[in-house]
């Protein structure tokens, strides 16, 4: 063991050096959060892998010579696989329309959002879960030969294995961590994934994902905290063949990039990446073993797979932005803002056999209860964070500097020229997309946030850990602000246009009822005009034609006057009356009431014996 292996393994902590007993049996979930456009969301349920496979042919081929070779959007699928599927008539579906398996312990406004088939009816979730070939090839079965005299799948020779290849630092940090026995890399299983899109145009895949030594032997504990914590952050994929550790050559071609597992996600589906490339992934790991672990280490080994640390880390005994649910003493939850930990221990209670629940625990309630829970408040959060943060319009009043300035950087070969004005702002585009922001977010509130998601009491503890983790009542708070202040804003503009438009009614109304009323009075009424006009020393025809005009503006100059004072802003009206006569009175009030306390506490003295 070098010297900084050895320094690393005096500088853990009493936790994390305790012994952890072999673990019988784990899954890890990993989250994707995507962004569907409006109206596309059906596109996944036709989405094929020679629809990829295409779309990148054509980019290559219109592209010139000299430009950039585009990005392989199945970088994971091996040469030989990519010509039998390009060479085949039929297409080879990526998704099929399946709802969630979702246990009957959730209410049933949650299982409609995830596409259960028992309330079908109403639901607001789009659910997929990926097809059975592109399922076989991410387990390294080819599809080459497919059919009745396709190898079974524990034939080696004909199968591949997808590996996790570790980094130099954490092969150093297991190696010190089991004493010098390291580990190079570890087989990455994908069981499954799973496809929710929901109303709001967002979406998750979510994989489910098993870890397998490369020699067969058990797998330790802390190697599974290095495989989530690669696998969430940066990671590094290959193919080999299922009979050795070599790198299969039927993988991969020189020159392929390296693909990654955020590379096979992203190239299932249509939509956008939440986060770009690189970012951070939520994950739900469940761990199980056979006899009750240490307290402290298991809580340890929690942290570190909810929060990805590594023992590069030396963790706090006073660590925060974790919650625990542990109701039972062989059942714990950990969650945190980067993923969530489930802790079993098959020991029996005393006296007794370990029930089947507790065993089947896995399958019957993580999996049917637990992850849709997850799924329902990793959604809210994603959404959440697009409304509080994703705003993508400024609007105001006249030539914006910012714009011009922006303008310039984006075409740095023209700052030279003389720039011209930036154009004005669109307000009614800005108010359009501000009613339209104020409309999801209400649409949001009423129909994907949640007070309670289960009949059970332990269910809703995990549910509202993750809301709490995520700031998610924070969130929803400082919205619910918002959508008031959108809504007091439109209001004001629309109160301002019925107030213009009562003005210009008015206005033109009156002067319009003026005009009428005074020819009228001109013409059928018996005056003589010719004297009045004689009297006035002006043409009487003149009189006649301008009289009504003028009192007609007249009329409106009034009637302006008298709407804009009832229309304008009410801070600026006048105080009413019975206002100021209020306030008069409570200050008189106030004045008055030390003197009442002072009197009272006079009565008081004297009644005291002496």
């Amino acid at each position: 063991m070098t010297f900084e292996q050895a320094a690393r393994a005096e500088s853990m902590s009493s936790a994390a050096r305790g012994d952890l007993p072999p673990l019988s049996d784990h899954a890890s979930f990993v989250f994707l959060p995507i962004r569907i456009l409006q109206r596309k969301t059906l596109t996944e349920a036709e989405l094929t892998l020679q629809d990829r496979l295409s779309a990148a042919a054509s980019r290559g081929g219109s592209a010139s010579s000299a430009a950039a070779k585009p990005r392989d959007p199945l970088p994971w699928l091996p040469a030989s696989e990519r010509e039998t599927l390009l060479a085949e008539g039929r297409r080879t579906r990526i998704w099929e329309p399946a709802p969630m398996n979702v246990g009957p312990d959730l209410y049933p406004h949650g299982r409609r959002r995830l596409g259960d088939a028992a309330t079908s009816k109403g639901t607001n979730a789009l659910c997929f879960r990926l097809a059975d070939l592109p399922r076989r090839l991410l387990q390294g079965r080819s599809i080459a030969g497919r059919g009745d005299s396709e190898p079974g799948a524990r034939d080696k020779q004909a199968r591949s294995k997808l590996v996790l290849v570790f980094s130099a630092a954490a092969r150093s940090r297991i190696a010190a961590r089991l004493g010098g026995k390291g580990c190079d890399a570890l087989e990455l299983h994908i069981e499954h994934m799973q496809l929710v899109v929901y109303r709001t145009g967002f979406g998750t895949v979510i994989a489910q994902l098993s870890f397998r030594t490369l020699d067969g032997s058990p797998l330790p504990p802390y190697c599974l905290v290095e495989a989530v914590t690669s696998l969430a952050r940066f990671n590094k994929l290959e193919w080999r063949h299922a009979d050795g550790d070599a790198p299969a050559l039927a993988a991969s071609s020189p020159g392929d990039p390296t693909f990654t597992f955020s590379d096979i996600v992203s190239s299932f589906h249509a939509g956008e990446n939440i986060g770009g490339t690189g970012r951070r992934l939520f994950t739900a790991t469940y761990a199980q073993f056979a006899r009750a672990p240490d307290p402290e280490a298991r809580r340890h080994f929690a942290l570190q797979l909810a929060r990805h640390y590594s023992d590069d880390y030396r963790i706090a005994a006073s660590i925060g932005g974790t919650c625990t649910v542990a109701d039972f003493e062989n059942v714990m939850h950990m969650v945190s803002m980067e993923g969530s930990a489930t802790i079993i221990d098959l020991s029996p209670p005393p006296g007794l056999t370990v029930p089947d629940f507790v065993v089947n625990f896995k399958t019957a309630t993580f999996e049917r209860t637990y992850l849709p829970i997850a799924v329902l408040a990793y959604h809210e959060f994603t959404a959440l964070l697009h409304f509080s943060n994703d705003t993508k319009f400024w609007f105001g009043g006249g030539a914006d500097r910012f714009l011009e300035w922006a303008a310039q950087c984006a075409r740095p070969e023209r700052t030279s020229k003389k720039s011209s004005a930036a154009p004005a702002v669109d307000r009614e585009a800005a108010f359009s997309a501000l009613a339209g922001l104020r409309d999801d977010i209400l649409r949001f509130r009423l129909c994907y946030c949640f007070s309670h998601v289960s009949y059970s009491t332990a269910h809703n503890a995990v549910y509202q850990a993750l809301r709490e983790v995520w700031g998610c009542g924070r969130m929803l708070t400082e919205l619910g602000q918002n959508t008031a202040e959108i809504t007091a804003v439109l209001d004001e503009r629309l109160r301002e246009e019925n107030a213009r438009r009562i003005r210009l009614l008015s206005v033109f109304g009156a002067a319009g009822i003026a005009y009428v009323s005074a020819e009228a009075f001109i013409t059928h009424i018996p005056i003589a005009w010719d004297r009045v006009a004689l009297w006035m020393q002006l043409d009487a025809a003149r009189l006649a034609k301008a009289g009504p005009v003028i009192f007609a503006a007249l009329v409106a100059i009034v009637a302006f006057v008298v709407t804009w004072v009832k229309t304008r802003r009410p801070e600026y009206g006048p105080e009413e009356p019975q206002l100021s006569e209020r306030a008069e009175e409570e200050i008189i009030l106030r004045s008055l009431e030390p003197s009442g306390r002072a009197e009272e506490e006079t009565v008081l003295r004297s009644l005291e014996p002496k």
